[in-house]
């Protein structure tokens, strides 16, 4: 039996969609906003249609049926986030903006049929954003009540400065909070009692330690917001935020915090965000620009020593865990 495809790049239409290739992708639209069906339905069933469609006339048009069917099965969704960036870029490219946003307002409508709260899976720009500030808000609330400094990071602060509102492309939300500690170890240990601490409000939302590279907390709510929770300390009087800002700013740039509008709603940010932004984004950062990518390579290396250290731990954490399970499961067996 072939194996279903599902692409990660676009791929390259050989030849024109025809007639009946045409008819088939707009029966794939009429399906996804047809609510019932799309609830009994897989992907596998959703993608039936479309895959009768000739390999070569494969292309951008078609690719956005399968964004829309991963997006309102809520499935994928790195990759068809991804792939929507993509559709972006090869829409301009030929001078057929106008397509994409009729793309953008075909899957708005496909996703206000689909009867479900985690549409913060989705980008910004298709979610509920009276609940992602709700959420924001809580999560603010009982970092305060844990006794964190806290304050909006990355995305969510260059949206802020920058346009008062999220990014629109952008599909969580991003907060660093300031550790305690001078060695790695030390902030090791305040970073595990941060997971714990977030844990007690949290429980099961809050993303297993898994990946050593990835030294941050991710808070996943019941409405589907994903937040990320990153590190931040003082050593020597200079401020260090994973994975952005080593050492280049001060205390002054981060406390007293200051307020940033976001869609109407004040929210903790650091004492001097463009400064930050220009560390995360370079100096360009008030222009939006869809083809920045950070340099992560270059980040791993400068933050070298707390990653090995956050590495070790986590390895620890994680056999810990294993050795829990079997023991539970050798005693459930005996």
């Amino acid at each position: 039996m072939p194996k279903l495809w599902r692409p990660r790049v676009l791929p390259v239409q050989k030849r024109d969609l025809s007639q009946k290739s045409w008819a088939l992708l707009k029966s794939c639209d009429e399906d996804l906003l047809n609510r019932k069906l799309v609830e009994k339905s897989t992907v596998k069933s959703l993608r039936k249609t479309i895959n009768k469609v000739p390999r070569a006339e494969r292309g951008v048009d078609w690719v956005e049926r399968v964004v829309s069917i991963y997006a309102v099965k809520q499935a994928k969704r790195k990759r068809w986030l991804a792939l929507v960036t993509s559709i972006e870029r090869a829409r301009a490219a030929t001078g057929e903006q106008h397509k994409f946003q009729e793309f953008k307002n075909r899957l708005k409508s496909q996703l206000r049929m689909v009867d479900t709260k985690k549409t913060f899976n989705l980008v910004f720009e298709l979610s509920d954003h009276a609940s992602a500030l709700e959420q924001l808000r809580t999560l603010f609330d009982r970092l305060h009540t844990e006794g964190y400094a806290a304050f909006i990071n990355s995305g969510t602060l260059l949206g802020a400065v920058r346009e008062q509102d999220f990014i629109a492309h952008d599909c969580d939300a991003d907060l660093a909070v300031l550790l305690e500690g001078q060695t790695d170890s030390e902030l090791v240990d305040s970073f595990n009692r941060l997971f714990y601490d977030l844990h007690k409000h949290y429980g099961t939302e809050l993303r297993p330690r898994a990946e050593c590279k990835q030294p941050h907390v991710k808070v996943k709510t019941k409405s589907g917001l994903a937040i990320d929770v990153f590190p931040a300390w003082q050593r020597n009087g200079k401020i260090y935020i994973w994975p952005h800002t080593f050492g280049e700013l001060k205390m002054s740039d981060i406390l007293p915090v200051k307020e940033c509008i976001i869609k109407g709603e004040k929210f903790p940010a650091p004492a001097n965000p463009e400064k930050m932004l220009a560390l995360n984004y370079g100096d360009a950062w008030n222009t939006p620009d869809s083809k920045f990518k950070f340099p992560w390579e270059e980040a791993e290396i400068k933050f070298s020593d707390f990653l090995d250290a956050f590495c070790e731990d986590t390895q620890k954490h994680i056999n810990a865990t294993r050795k829990q399970r079997l023991s539970r499961f050798f005693k459930w067996k005996t």
